[in-house]
């Protein structure tokens, strides 16, 4: 049974619709919270790792001290051993960074569902959900597959997949960000407008969410 290993960077993340693309083509899921010094878990028998989101930056020389920078050895280490990586939003940010590349402040920031210009890849538009205020440059190994104005939104880097969108998300994901206080807009028209897109587009999402594993699976070999 192929095996993937979630890095979560809060208590109200869960890999959500991914995981349950992932668990109906019997794949087992293991998810740790990322926290300062901590025990990382061994990579033996690891196919797949998943970095979510995380409301810290990666260029945040405060944030690479406390943790993030223990988080890069251990994508490195993945990496080195051969192991796919599929980055999250932040985690698609943390991926760039780790292959050559470089992330930075967005000319806007993206919050809501939004659709996606896809560049030769069978992935679907959308809807995604995307809430972020940072755009990666992608490094020259990088192969741009999906872009909207504002931000690099899907690209891969040999056997590793980033979307800078959230496919993880439904109803409950964003309700839970909302009572967290993990987004500022609770409470607001915006916000209950979004959960409830999500409620009643929840086939198509996992439509969607099963198209883009496929994609990351087809990408690392792991299909």
């Amino acid at each position: 049974m192929s095996h993937a290993l979630v890095l979560r960077h809060h208590e109200e993340d869960h890999i959500g619709l991914v995981g349950d693309a992932l668990s109906d083509r019997g794949w087992s899921l293991s998810s740790y919270l990322v926290v300062p010094g901590m025990d990382w878990p061994p990579l033996e028998a690891v196919d797949l790792v998943v970095v979510l989101g995380s409301k810290s930056s990666v260029y945040d020389p405060e944030v690479t001290a406390s943790w993030f920078g223990e988080e890069m050895t251990y994508l490195r280490l993945a990496d080195a051993q051969g192991i796919a990586i599929l980055g999250v939003c932040f985690g698609a940010q943390a991926l760039c960074l780790m292959s050559g590349g470089s992330v930075g402040p967005a000319p806007r920031g993206e919050v809501g569902w939004l659709t996606v210009s896809i560049h030769d890849a069978d992935v679907p538009r959308g809807p995604w959900f995307a809430y972020h205020d940072d755009h990666c440059h992608l490094p020259p190994n990088a192969e741009l597959l999906g872009a909207t104005p504002e931000a690099v939104q899907i690209f891969t880097i040999g056997r590793h997949f980033g979307v800078q969108f959230h496919p993880e998300v439904d109803g409950a994901q964003l309700r839970g960000w909302f009572a967290a206080g993990l987004d500022p807009r609770s409470e607001t028209p915006e916000a209950l407008r979004d959960c409830e897109f999500a409620d009643l587009q929840i086939d198509t999402l996992r439509s969607n969410v099963s198209q883009l594993v496929a994609a990351v699976l087809a990408n690392a070999g792991l299909n």
